[in-house]
């Protein structure tokens, strides 16, 4: 489950209602962060995760500003205590490991696909080429 639906809204909300939010944690990607706001949920802590979808769209574009999990200033004591929880534990690394693996071997196979669809298509276009050359004369 995604935390991010109406972040703005939401944001705008808390806001008024309880304070200012802050950024708790940067993750690498959306897996972990809503692992861990999933975690900080079961606590009892409201949070949210912000720029996940940019993230996403600019994976293998070189560093980008990270998908952000926000919780409110006074709660920061309380979710370090799920934070030291949730970096201790193996499951997420695991998940996100086996994840990024299913990621490289889908991205190799689709370069597989592509490049023999590419030589097809230039093979294609040699032939043609040849044809009309050969007509041309």
């Amino acid at each position: 489950m995604a935390y991010t639906d109406n972040i703005l809204d939401a944001q705008d909300d808390e806001y008024e209602r309880n304070g200012k939010m802050i950024v708790a944690r940067v993750f690498s990607n959306d897996i972990q962060a809503n692992l861990c706001a999933s975690a900080l949920h079961e606590a009892g802590i409201h949070c949210y995760v912000s720029n996940e979808v940019t993230q996403a769209a600019l994976i293998g574009y070189g560093n980008t500003t990270g998908v952000r999990l926000h919780i409110h200033e006074y709660d920061i004591e309380a979710a370090q205590d799920v934070f030291d929880q949730f970096d201790a534990s193996d499951f997420s690394a695991a998940l996100v490991e086996e994840v990024n693996e299913d990621y490289n071997e889908s991205s190799h196979s689709r370069l597989i696909q592509n490049t023999i669809i590419v030589g097809f298509i230039l093979m294609i276009c040699i032939i043609l080429f040849l044809q009309y050359a050969q007509y041309s004369s």
